[in-house]
């Protein structure tokens, strides 16, 4: 609940009107919701910045999921061949001691 609460006190936030933020007792949830700060930021740029955003946020998604994907093979393939060289040597080992 600890780590909910700034996320949940920024988005009430942004829906207050300029006298609401300030106010004691604390106001939670805005008795009307305002969306001007969403249009104004909407219409000043913000479309490209939030288009900009989700291209990054794609392009990143799939690069950590072709790398997940290589690694969630690869680490078990090495691992599981590390395995079979070791206890083929454990059985070589002895044998070349020995001189046999």
């Amino acid at each position: 609940m600890m780590t909910l609460f700034p996320f949940f006190w920024m988005i009430s936030t942004s829906f207050k009107i300029k006298g609401e933020f300030f106010t004691r007792p604390p106001i939670f949830i805005p008795d009307r919701f305002n969306f001007d700060a969403y249009r104004a930021a909407l219409r000043s740029g913000g479309q490209k910045a939030l288009i900009d955003s989700f291209i990054i946020a794609f392009i990143s998604m799939c690069i950590a999921l072709m790398l997940g994907t290589m690694g969630g093979y690869g680490l078990p393939a090495l691992y599981y061949s590390r395995i079979n060289v070791r206890s083929s040597e454990g059985m070589i080992l002895p044998f070349s001691i020995d001189g046999k």
